[in-house]
């Protein structure tokens, strides 16, 4: 099986589908690679929208890149404002 992060409503909205997620928490060793993961499925995701050409899902894709963004920069206790600096 996959693993792969998501947010906790996910689950509960597969559940609202009728569908099973096995889910549990990452451990805090596992977290470096499983948002390292994560941030590559989400600029795959990117470029996706970016080919099919449509706004609002493009938009949608850049804002799921950047929480996860931000959760990395918050775990390794970066502020955004220091990251926004080197802009």
């Amino acid at each position: 099986m996959r693993e792969k992060l998501f947010r906790d409503r996910v689950s509960v909205l597969a559940q609202a589908r009728g569908q099973t997620l096995a889910v549990r928490t990452a451990l805090d060793q596992e977290w470096d690679r499983l948002l390292g993961l994560k941030l590559v499925e989400e600029t795959h995701e990117v470029i996706d929208a970016l080919a099919n050409g449509k706004r609002g899902v493009l938009v949608d894709e850049l804002a799921d890149l950047q929480t996860v963004l931000e959760e990395v920069a918050r775990r390794k206790g970066i502020a955004l404002e220091e990251i926004e600096q080197r802009i």
